[in-house]
């Protein structure tokens, strides 16, 4: 996975169409349009599943599962003009069933490699990385892994989480100050 900005989502009023647009193709039997709706959007869907279940492992099941689900069943996608919130609401709900699997078989599963695009990286700055990331709480690291690794916006991540920006601004910040003295 590579951290270009044509891999990440790039939220505007004209990308939501242009994923919409994709969405009608693929409702319509358009196989192509799967495979571009997946390249622009597969960088957001990894850092909301990773954020969610701290496993890179886990959440390329996830990602793979949630393309799966859209491809079976386009349709179900209804013209909001939030096509990004329909998808992560389906990549919300696979790992919340993949959280719940886990607790009934009682299982805590860590990363056993970082959970970022890690390419071109050492693996001493892999373990640095993991290391920094290990020391931020739960809802830091989200912050971070969906701003820095998912692409996405404060208020889109407010949006996701149900909490308010100004929260969401002072936990990323808070986050950024410890990883800058993790780093020191």
């Amino acid at each position: 996975m590579s951290n270009n900005r044509s891999d990440r989502y790039a939220s505007s009023p004209a990308a939501d169409v242009s994923l919409e647009e994709c969405l009608g193709r693929m409702s319509a039997g358009d196989e192509g349009a799967l495979g571009e709706f997946y390249h622009r959007t597969r960088a957001a869907v990894y850092g909301y599943a990773l954020s969610l279940l701290k496993n890179a492992h886990d959440a390329e099941d996830v990602l793979q599962e949630c393309y799966l689900k859209l491809c079976a069943d386009p349709s179900a996608y209804r013209a909001e003009g939030k096509p990004m919130a329909f998808l992560l609401r389906i990549v919300r709900n696979l790992c919340l069933d993949r959280l719940r699997f886990r607790q009934r078989r009682g299982e805590t599963s860590l990363p056993e490699e970082p959970g970022y695009p890690a390419g071109g990286l050492s693996p001493e700055d892999r373990l640095v990385i993991r290391s920094c990331l290990e020391g931020l709480g739960e809802s830091e690291q989200q912050a971070v892994l969906l701003h820095v690794l998912g692409g996405f916006r404060f208020r889109e991540i407010a949006s996701f989480t149900g909490e308010p920006l100004s929260t969401v601004l002072s936990r990323y910040r808070r986050a950024m100050k410890k990883l800058r003295v993790l780093l020191s």
